[in-house]
């Protein structure tokens, strides 16, 4: 396990998301997984490590899944970027940002988002943080430093 792998999973920053809607669940709810409440993913309460959230949504069947929750003081940065993937190649942009933050940070955490067509870059930064929810419409690239949840989906990027 790489060290941000193993820094980040002892860290309870996961929440169960279920549907396409990737609706974030409360895991203290003891109904039936189809009752769930629709949980506050900013709600420390909620907040798992990763084996145990990777359990749990595995024991509740197809459609939950993990995802990470990037908070003030988590030390946690995302960079979503949107439509970067077609037909499985990533675009030169794409491709650029992730192999400027895999030289930053060699054990940052790349995936393919949800819909296919984006990337999800998630690691730790140091210092002060950069500025949270910066948008590039033109680029559609996001920088998510606080007051997110990702869903993930642990699938690969493709090779770049």
């Amino acid at each position: 396990m790489n060290p941000f792998a193993a820094w980040i999973s002892a860290k309870p920053v996961f929440i169960i998301w279920r549907g396409s809607d990737k609706s974030p669940i409360d895991p203290l709810h003891s109904e039936p997984a189809s009752d769930f409440a629709r949980s506050d993913a900013q709600n420390p309460a909620t907040w798992l490590s990763w084996d145990i959230a990777t359990a749990y949504a595995q024991s509740l069947g197809a459609g939950y899944g993990v995802g990470i929750v990037i908070h003030a003081g988590s030390g946690l940065l995302c960079v979503d970027i949107d439509g970067c993937i077609t037909d499985g190649v990533v675009s030169e942009l794409g491709a650029r940002l992730v192999r400027e933050a895999r030289a930053a940070c060699p054990d940052v955490y790349v995936e393919t988002s949800m819909s296919g067509k984006g990337i999800h870059i998630i690691g730790p930064y140091r210092g002060e943080p950069p500025p949270h929810s910066t948008k590039n419409k033109e680029l559609h690239v996001e920088l998510y430093t606080s007051a997110r949840y990702i869903a993930l989906t642990g699938r690969p990027c493709p090779q770049i």
